[in-house]
């Protein structure tokens, strides 16, 4: 909400005004941080048993090339991909004690989409297990896209739920993803 009251402003009288009074330095400057405001924020949810490949998501879209995303991983996923598991964070007791759901919605409801790793687990192709699909039910509520990293699950329990909410299935084509944002 506050960041489209500043794009309004800024578009409105941002440049004559910047211009008037500092000329085309700060022109220039406040543009580039117009930029920085509107880059793409992009959360990835997954298994923590995808944490690794969570993080390499991360780096992969805010280092190689993929300067205008911004990417948000859960509360944790750096200790698990360390191998350092953090304790009770996966029970209930410690998303309770966490509050990592709620913490994870705000981060929902801030981003411009979500993107799922769906790695195989458990012998389960394109895996999504409770809290990831909660994670999407949210994104889809909030009317955000939805990007599966690979096929959904041939899972009979929410086949039509995962269906129902159109997720963008990528089949690991992370370009894809510019099509649809």
């Amino acid at each position: 909400m506050f960041q489209s009251f500043l794009e309004r402003l800024f578009w409105s009288f941002g440049p004559l005004i910047v211009m008037a009074l500092f000329g085309a330095v700060a022109a220039a400057l406040m543009l580039r941080l117009y930029y920085c405001l509107r880059r793409k924020r992009i959360v990835i949810c997954g298994s923590m048993n995808f944490a690794r490949d969570m993080l390499a998501l991360k780096n992969h879209f805010e280092q190689e090339g993929y300067g205008g995303y911004r990417c948000v991983v859960s509360e944790g996923t750096e200790e698990y991909a360390s191998g350092k598991r953090v304790t009770n964070s996966e029970s209930s007791r410690g998303k309770i004690e966490r509050d990592l759901i709620r913490k994870h919605w705000h981060e929902i409801q801030r981003c411009d989409a979500i993107l799922v790793v769906n790695n195989l687990k458990n012998d389960i192709e394109g895996y999504i297990g409770g809290n990831t699909l909660l994670e999407m039910g949210f994104a889809h509520i909030l009317r955000k896209p939805i990007f599966l990293l690979n096929p959904p699950p041939h899972n009979p329990l929410f086949w039509q739920e995962i269906g129902a909410m159109q997720p963008v299935i990528l089949n690991n084509n992370l370009g894809l993803m510019r099509q649809h944002l």
